[in-house]
C-alpha cells in the first residue's frame, strides 16, 4: 500500500476589493516543490469576512519511500 506524506503551503491573496492571484509565483512555487518529489493534492481557499478569499492552501503530498525489510 502507498503511503504518503503531506505539506502545506498558504499564498497570501493580494487585493481588497478585487483578489489578485500572481500565477507565475504560484507556477514557480509549484515547479520548486515538485523538484523536490512533492505534488499538488488540493487548493484549499481560506475566507474571511463575508466569503473573501484571503489566500490559498495548496496541499502537497509526495510518496514515502518504503523501509526495505530484513
Amino acid at each position: 500500500m502507498k503511503r504518503y506524506e503531506y505539506r502545506t503551503i498558504q499564498y497570501k491573496v493580494k487585493g481588497n476589493l478585487s483578489p489578485k492571484i500572481e500565477e507565475d509565483v504560484i507556477t514557480a512555487l509549484l515547479n520548486e516543490n515538485a523538484q523536490e518529489g512533492w505534488e499538488l493534492y488540493n487548493t484549499v481557499p481560506i475566507c474571511e469576512n463575508y466569503g473573501r478569499t484571503v489566500c490559498l492552501q495548496f496541499i502537497l503530498r509526495r510518496e514515502m519511500k518504503q523501509k526495505a525489510e530484513a
